[in-house]
């Protein structure tokens, strides 16, 4: 299958890399023209906190709580932050704890997660109008993919105005849970009937001006 989906099928030179995992991809060569990433930029403190901490679940973990504005973040949520599994992240947890540079407390039966930010600030030099914000990256990617695959639907196009806002209230039903997770609630169930789709178009304009956002 493409692995770009507006490329279609007509590949002459494949990649052999990409073809031994069944997807077509054009062959390239390399420009080496590429620099590395500007680690002050806040897009790329996943880099930074990687230079510091190594590639592994540390370095994710600390990203998270130090980028996330929540007042506590569970082990479940940190886990689907840092890609890794969530028995590897309670073990990560649980050093950072030992270590006092993480604090644990309890709500109900689970357990949640903080650090001091005004401290790490201090020691990464992080100004107010450079500090990374932390969104769910997973999450707000999929929404856009399951997005983009709604909308370019071409049964879509001989729908009357009543179905057609039925079926962008079907599809932001899909995507409502993973932007709430992500820190992009919307307002409220929307209008009835055709005056749906204009609701529907203002909450993906929402949705796309937040990726302009200074997120890690």
């Amino acid at each position: 299958m493409p692995l770009f989906r507006a490329a279609g099928q007509s590949v002459r030179n494949p990649d052999p890399v990409f073809l031994a995992f069944g997807l077509l991809k054009p062959d390239s060569d390399p420009s080496r023209k590429s620099l590395p990433p500007d680690l002050d930029a806040p897009i790329n403190f996943t880099f930074r906190m990687r230079q510091l901490f190594g590639v592994g679940s540390r370095a994710e973990v600390y990203r998270h709580l130090i980028t996330s504005l929540d007042s506590g973040v569970g082990a479940q949520q940190l886990a689907e932050s840092a890609g890794f599994a969530k028995r590897n992240v309670n073990e990560t947890l649980a050093s950072l704890v030992a270590s006092r540079t993480v604090t644990m407390f309890e709500v109900g039966n689970e357990r949640r997660y903080y650090l001091n930010r005004s401290h790490w600030d201090q020691l990464l030099d992080l100004k107010p109008e450079k500090r990374p914000t932390h969104y769910s990256w997973p999450r707000l990617l999929w929404a856009l993919r399951r997005l983009a695959r709604g909308i370019e639907n071409p049964g879509l196009d001989g729908l009357s105005p009543y179905m057609l806002a039925s079926e962008a209230r079907s599809l932001m039903d899909q995507l409502a849970p993973a932007l709430a997770f992500a820190g992009i609630p919307l307002a409220g169930a929307g209008p009835q009937g055709e005056e749906y789709w204009s609701y529907f178009a203002e909450s993906i304009e929402q949705m796309l001006s937040a990726f302009n956002a200074p997120w890690s």
